[in-house]
């Protein structure tokens, strides 16, 4: 070449279209990439390396030669998939926190506010127990306790736990409503399995849906059964046996996830909520199962400098009565015969009172892998009991600070997967044995019609005879 000019001519000189439809650069932009690559990395062997730089500048236009126009950039599509998310919980936590009112603007009625847990404070001795959920799942959960409490009239509206699902979880609250009035027959009142009501969401600061009323027969079916929760109240339960019940009409009833959670929740509460001895006292009722608060007694405080007696189990009480093996807290209703006698049902369980001991209260939902189904802790200040047949109900106590009444404190959380430990492969029980093929009775055709035997002579006269009409002779 004769000059630098027709060298750089040279150099700058681009070549055809690629296989990708565009065109293929320059040797002097190309240095002109490297170049600039190795300036602004300033490599400590850039001069090793100077190849592999080369082929790096190679890649990333052959990349973006072959770059789907609109498709966007490699992540965009997750995230803006999580800007959306993020929007949408900022959206559904905000009405959570009190808001800024605007000069000549009404305030929402969020109703009258009710009294609830102290729950982050519960869930910080929960954690020395090796138990939680988050500190600002925690925080969002409490203010949306308090405000379902304040719009909804519940009393006493606590967080109950969590149950894990296989696509979706629950967060379980629950609280006392009045009497609803009457209702449906064979279903326990406030006094037996649906003293608390339970509201169910699926995520911190989602929606809450009330739970239905359970029934005996869901609490007995839920014990044939073990399943996963998948998240959707709405969502079949399939398996054998059925979840589902015979009307005595004939009509079949199947029931839905939510009945098979309300149903679990029954059983857990029975078999896990525990509290210490003295926070609550026997009702005056004659069979022994109703219960109420306690008094504090002042003449008592110093009781409360024995920290070790909430460090042993036997002065622990069952909070709730026990679901017995009908599905039933309290004895079944009395049905008479035709003469207006009682029917006794020689299977039906005896009753148990309320506040039996936690060692000897042998509740059914308690009997399994673990005889001593106990097993206690001390943390710190915190005593920690966990329930060792139904993985994940633990329950603490502490002895009350300054300023609060006499009475040992407690709290109760359920989290895990809403089932019962075991220590074998679970089993589905086999289905009944095949009926026999029907046979008429004896005398009868195949529809079970009588069969009457009759002669020849029967068979052969004709039961109803012609008439003959006699002729009138003219």
């Amino acid at each position: 070449m004769s000059s630098i000019e027709d060298a750089l001519k040279y150099l700058k000189k681009e070549k055809g279209a690629d296989d990708a439809g565009g065109s293929n650069p320059s040797v002097y932009n190309h240095l002109a990439e490297t170049i600039l690559k190795v300036l602004v990395d300033q490599g400590a062997e850039t001069h090793e390396l100077f190849e592999h730089i080369s082929d790096g500048v190679k890649a990333v236009r052959q990349a973006e030669s072959e770059k789907i126009e609109g498709a966007g950039e490699a992540g965009d599509g997750a995230a803006a998939l999580a800007k959306d998310q993020q929007k949408a919980w900022v959206g559904n936590t905000t009405g959570l926190f009190p808001k800024k009112i605007v000069e000549g603007e009404e305030p929402e009625d969020e109703g009258e506010p009710k009294e609830t847990q102290d729950l982050p404070q519960e869930m910080k001795y929960f954690q020395n127990a090796g138990v939680s959920v988050g500190k600002t799942a925690t925080y969002i959960l409490h203010r949306s306790i308090q405000k379902l409490a304040a719009k909804s009239g519940v009393e006493g509206m606590r967080f109950w736990g969590k149950i894990c699902g296989t696509g979706g979880d629950y967060y379980i609250a629950e609280g006392s409503l009045e009497d609803e009035g009457e209702l449906p027959e064979g279903m326990e009142d406030a006094t037996g399995a649906n003293k608390y009501k339970y509201w169910a969401c699926s995520y911190p600061g989602g929606p809450w849906e009330m739970l239905e009323n359970v029934l005996a027969q869901q609490v007995v079916a839920a014990r044939n059964i073990k399943k996963y929760f998948t998240g959707t109240l709405t969502a079949p339960v399939s398996g054998y046996p059925p979840f589902s019940m015979k009307l005595a009409s004939g009509e079949i009833v199947t029931w839905q996830e939510k009945h098979l959670l309300r149903a679990q929740i029954a059983r857990i509460s029975a078999a896990c909520m525990i509290v210490p001895d003295g926070v609550f006292e026997k009702g005056d009722d004659e069979d022994g199962v109703t219960m109420a608060p306690a008094e504090p007694d002042e003449d008592k405080a110093n009781q409360f400098e024995n920290t070790a007696f909430i460090d042993e189990l036997g002065n622990w009480r069952q909070m709730s009565l026990e679901v017995n093996s009908l599905g039933r807290c309290l004895r079944e209703p009395e049905v008479l015969n035709d003469d207006g006698e009682p029917i006794v049902n020689p299977d039906a369980p005896a009753q148990k009172q309320a506040l039996m001991p936690v060692l000897d209260a042998a509740y059914c939902d308690n009997q399994g892998a673990h005889k001593d189904c106990w097993t206690m802790r001390k943390c710190g200040q915190i005593t920690a009991i966990r329930n060792l047949n139904w993985p994940g109900a633990v329950s603490i106590g502490w002895t009350p600070v300054a300023g609060t009444p006499n009475l040992w404190k407690y709290a109760n959380v359920y989290v895990g997967y809403g089932t019962k430990f075991s220590s074998k492969p679970y089993t589905p029980p086999a289905p009944p044995m095949i009926c026999s093929e029907y046979r008429p009775p004896a005398g009868t055709d195949d529809n079970g019609a009588l069969c009457t035997e009759f002669s020849d002579a029967a068979i052969l006269k004709d039961p109803h005879p012609l008439q003959e009409e006699e002729e009138d002779d003219e």
